[in-house]
């Protein structure tokens, strides 16, 4: 089984300048080694993913525009955190998704999509 991501996990985004933390809220908790662990539907800005520091996407409209004012010069923006859809498997395990309830857990192998 893969690695279940827990509250205070360290979350990474590759535009980010700085990790996010995670917080797990879906009920019934579950616990690994103590702390509350996360399933797909822990999605929520804010509430379950701190932001990841300054945002350097160019897709992200407050990055274009601070940099075509800046004459080119990549200048990042506050992260503000959208999503589009739940947590998707970038690696596949042999074993099936362990359910709590109807939601999978959260393992260290899954992505979640912005926008930009």
């Amino acid at each position: 089984m893969g690695l279940l991501v827990v509250t205070g996990a360290q979350l990474m985004c590759p535009f980010g300048t700085a990790p996010g933390n995670f917080s797990a809220t879906t009920k019934p908790t579950v616990k690994a080694q103590g702390k509350p662990a996360g399933t797909i539907k822990d999605t929520a800005a804010m509430m379950n993913i701190a932001p990841f520091g300054m945002c350097t996407s160019l897709a992200n409209p407050q990055v274009a525009a601070a940099t075509a004012a800046a004459l080119g010069v990549l200048t990042p923006q506050p992260c503000m955190l959208l999503h589009f859809l739940p947590y998707f498997i970038l690696l596949v395990t042999p074993l099936k998704n362990i359910l709590i309830t109807l939601f999978a857990l959260f393992y260290c192998f899954c992505c979640l999509r912005a926008i930009y």
